[in-house]
């Protein structure tokens, strides 16, 4: 878990949520009994998230991240529908871990963006885009 927030936590650390959870075909339901606590808790619904699933964070300044969960053999597309018709207009795209530069496009229909090629160290539990926007 701590080389996962050395690499990520940038994501995670200082930043709030986006104005979309999230997106995915993986819908976590809220469980008082099964929730993530301080005192090491753990959501069983965690291990149904898959790469499919997106989470987003924002940092209040101009980056979004759009944190993939898990990494998918024979790579992924993502259309990211949180970006639709451009209501925020990304400008830079890039993927925390790794220096590879990843093929994406704004379009109306949202922020498309192909997982790397090279799964990032630690990248197995997630993959993070970080995502510049214009203000």
């Amino acid at each position: 878990m701590g080389k996962w927030f050395k690499l990520y936590g940038e994501a995670i650390y200082n930043t709030r949520p986006f104005i979309s959870y999230g997106q995915g075909p993986t819908v976590l339901k809220r469980n008082p009994e099964d929730e993530w606590n301080i005192y090491g808790g753990v959501n069983k619904n965690l291990d149904k998230l898959c790469p499919e699933d997106i989470r987003y964070t924002y940092d209040n300044q101009r980056t979004v991240y759009a944190i993939q969960c898990g990494w998918k053999d024979g790579g992924l597309k993502h259309v990211l529908k949180v970006f639709t018709n451009n209501k925020a207009k990304a400008l830079d795209v890039s993927v925390l871990g790794s220096d590879e530069k990843i093929k994406w496009e704004n379009t109306n229909e949202g922020l498309v963006v192909h997982q790397p090629e090279v799964m990032p160290q630690e990248g197995q539990a997630a993959i993070v885009y970080k995502i510049t926007i214009a203000q």
